[in-house]
């Protein structure tokens, strides 16, 4: 019986005695699965023991698996406390591989492009112990559960943004910016002292597969090296050249880039904040981005042209890319659903007959509406907000599932929904 791929002594058992039991049957006259007699000698005998025997295998291997299912069977999870645990954390430490690409990458752009390993370092610090690790602890509190880890790290980036935004706000309100800073460490301490929070740390999730994990660090990888060459390069953060090279050979900035520092200048110093070039007048834009900014330079003492030209929205499209890969493997079910769910995101759109003049032109125009285009560096306040679309939208479909099939409003999202 081993032979055939029988593992259990007890299910191997079960199926010799139903085979010794047909050898006699085999001999006399015995009754089929329907009850009809056969006679002895028949070849229609013959047949009715095979269609039983199969009957009688087919119970005893369904009751069986049905068994192993609900209560597990004493080698099996003899063999789960023994080698399970280093699987998932084999598996885990392949899938981490990938994306310490993705980060070695970033650093080496980073430096290319003339950043200091210390400011590297200092904003490094800042995003993952000022964003990332209290978003992901209210992300795992309160979103639903997502299936992989670098999902839920996404996710809670963006929370964390959001939480930094709010907490900025109120801060410079009451006339005490750097207070806002005090926030996102007041959340990892409360999870830390609460003993039903302090799981959190702990996910739940399961590590990303390696193809697929692999799958988002070519995406992610492809974007930052287009975004760098395409944005970065002609001079040094911030200086007076750097964008020469990608938008006309102008020896300066993008105006667009000078009008977004003026105005994160002045959210970051004065409040309420106004247009910077007329006194008086009220800043009525989109200037969240603003409020990361200054909080981000208050916290590590990094320039803000620094800030917004170089570190802070290649961050932004990594949450970006993993954030929208997570939204459609929560639709689908599916995890290749995720690389190109991003993949499509950022490559295909709509043509735009109109640009194909300008396209041709100037790289500063795209030919197709998609978003590999300066777009992304020239208009930072619609990259930051397409950072946080995407785990909104995962919210916005829990609810919407809890309410339509189980009858509950999915309360606990709603806690991540108002900040995002």
């Amino acid at each position: 019986m081993a032979a055939v791929g029988f593992r259990c002594p007890a299910q191997e058992n079960e199926l010799l005695r139903a085979l010794a039991s047909f050898t006699r049957e085999f001999t006399s006259e015995f009754d089929c699965t329907d009850g009809a007699q056969a006679p002895k000698g028949n070849g229609l005998a013959t047949l009715c023991v095979i269609h039983r025997l199969l009957f009688e295998i087919s119970v005893v291997w369904g009751d069986h698996g049905t068994k192993r299912r609900a209560m597990g069977s004493a080698p099996s999870q003899r063999a789960e406390a023994l080698t399970g645990g280093s699987r998932r954390t084999g598996s885990a430490i392949r899938g981490w591989v990938p994306a310490g690409a993705v980060a070695a990458l970033l650093v080496f752009l980073w430096i290319q492009f003339g950043v200091p390993v210390g400011t590297i370092a200092r904003f490094g610090a800042y995003v993952v112990l000022g964003l990332a690790i209290p978003g992901t602890l209210l992300w795992r509190a309160f979103g639903p559960q997502l299936r992989f880890r670098a999902e839920e790290y996404a996710a809670g980036t963006a929370v964390g943004y959001a939480v930094e935004v709010l907490a900025r706000i109120g801060a410079s309100a009451l006339g005490v910016p750097r207070l806002g800073l005090v926030v996102p460490l007041c959340v990892v301490a409360v999870f830390a002292v609460v003993p039903a929070l302090r799981s959190r740390f702990r996910s739940a999730a399961d590590p990303m597969p390696v193809p697929v994990a692999s799958a988002y660090a070519g995406i992610t990888g492809t974007v930052l090296i287009w975004f760098a060459y395409a944005c970065f390069r002609g001079g040094a953060a911030g200086g007076g050249a750097g964008m020469a090279d990608a938008f006309g050979g102008l020896a300066m900035p993008d105006k667009d880039v000078v009008f977004v520092l003026a105005f994160t200048a002045d959210v970051a110093h004065r409040w309420p904040p106004e247009m910077g070039y007329v006194l008086g007048s009220p800043l009525d834009y989109h200037w969240f981005l603003a409020a990361h900014l200054a909080a981000a330079h208050d916290a590590t003492g990094i320039e803000l042209s620094t800030l917004l030209v170089r570190l802070a929205l290649p961050v932004m499209l990594i949450v970006l890319v993993v954030g929208t890969g997570a939204l459609a493997v929560r639709l689908s079910g599916r995890p290749w659903s995720g690389p190109l769910a991003a993949f499509l995101t950022l490559v295909v759109g709509e043509p735009l007959i109109t640009g194909l003049t300008s396209a041709a032109d100037s790289p500063r125009y795209a030919a197709f509406g998609n978003l590999l285009a300066a777009i992304l560096y020239l208009s930072p306040t619609l990259t930051f907000s397409m950072a946080l679309f995407a785990p909104l939208a995962i919210l916005v479909v829990d609810i919407v599932r809890r309410t339509t099939a189980r009858g509950e409003p999915g309360m606990r999202s709603w806690v991540l929904i108002l900040p995002l």
